[in-house]
């Protein structure tokens, strides 16, 4: 296993050079303060861009997606095996959102940490409330396949006015 690599926003990086070419993971949301009301989500998206399909938003009330390829474990925790998502599914985007009317503003020293099936770090991305400005919603990591390698990158960008579902479109802001 490499060592732990610092993620910095807008890099890409491929899951192979963390050491979890097998697309097998954990993501770990460490958030700050517990105090701070989030959800957290995983949309899977087609290759427009588009949720591909209903069942692939992994959160709270639907903890799993179909092929189990996605597992919302606890609140801010998810389990990935790469390897058993539909060749539907180009991109895995994982979200925050809040209904405090200051948004993201009170989000303290936070991490996104990637876990190797050993339970080691293999990647670490950090932000806080530097990183947005009045959102109450936001792209933080996405994981997404590029001439057929699974890639991730820390998106950390949102939306004012929270996610709009009919169609749910992620693009970059």
């Amino acid at each position: 296993m490499p060592p732990t690599v610092s993620l910095a926003r807008g890099q890409r990086t491929k899951l192979g050079d963390l050491g979890l070419s097998q697309g097998a993971f954990t993501l770990e949301l460490a958030l700050a303060p517990a105090s701070l009301a989030l959800d957290s989500a995983c949309f899977g998206l087609d290759s427009q861009r588009r949720l591909a399909d209903e069942r692939y938003m992994t959160f709270f009330n639907q903890p799993q997606s179909p092929c189990g390829g996605v597992r919302q474990t606890c609140t801010h925790s998810f389990a990935f095996d790469l390897a058993r998502l539909p060749a539907s599914i180009d991109a895995l985007v994982v979200t925050l959102a809040t209904e405090a009317a200051d948004g993201l503003r009170a989000l303290g020293a936070s991490h996104a940490r990637l876990l190797a099936a050993d339970g080691s770090v293999a990647g670490d991305f950090a932000f806080d409330a530097s990183l947005f400005q009045q959102e109450r919603a936001v792209m933080l990591l996405e994981f997404y396949r590029k001439d057929g390698q699974w890639r991730t990158s820390p998106v950390a960008q949102g939306f004012s006015g929270g996610f709009f579902v009919e169609p749910t479109v992620f693009t970059d802001v």
